[in-house]
């Protein structure tokens, strides 16, 4: 069944597709940043361990599928870096899993989660590069990111540009 969240306001996102209402928005945002990691870790962990069940009923229940991409631009707003093992782990489910749960939006709109969530530290995006059996869509989002970070934080060029050239190796 579903996971059992710290705060209820969490189920919310589960009753929404990409549009989530400003007030549930705000008011998520607004929770204690530890229990609302917690929080999201649990949503992210819930899209994998539930996959079949939401691809399977998806048609009878109309459940939105959005919910694993409200978790992780949740956590993208709050700077959360620490969770892109988290996130990564949810895009190593093959190239089903991601196009059930993301579609368009992997390679359209994912790539700012991540350009939030590097700017600091961008070894993180470039390990998830390196590991094998991911499907390309899942890294395309992350190259996005890479990209623009190059364009936008000039402190950032040279390590990206050698994590390219460690790729290429």
């Amino acid at each position: 069944g579903p996971p059992q969240f710290e705060n209820n306001i969490i189920e919310e996102i589960y009753r929404h597709d990409f549009r989530l209402p400003p007030a549930i928005l705000n008011e998520i945002l607004g929770l204690p940043d530890e229990s609302l990691v917690r929080d999201m870790k649990k949503v992210l962990a819930d899209g994998t361990a539930r996959y079949e069940y939401f691809e399977t009923e998806k048609n009878i229940l109309n459940e939105h599928t959005q919910f694993l991409l409200h978790a992780i631009f949740i956590l993208a707003e709050k700077g959360r870096a620490d969770c892109l093992p988290d996130i990564f782990n949810t895009l190593k489910n093959g190239d089903a899993f991601t196009e059930f749960y993301f579609g368009d939006v992997k390679t359209g709109l994912l790539w700012i989660a991540f350009y939030k969530l590097a700017s600091d530290d961008v070894s993180v995006l470039f390990s998830f590069l390196k590991e094998p059996d991911v499907d390309t869509f899942s890294k395309t989002p992350v190259n996005q990111a890479l990209e623009q970070l190059f364009y936008h934080h000039k402190n950032l060029r040279e390590s990206i540009i050698e994590g390219y050239r460690e790729l290429g190796a």
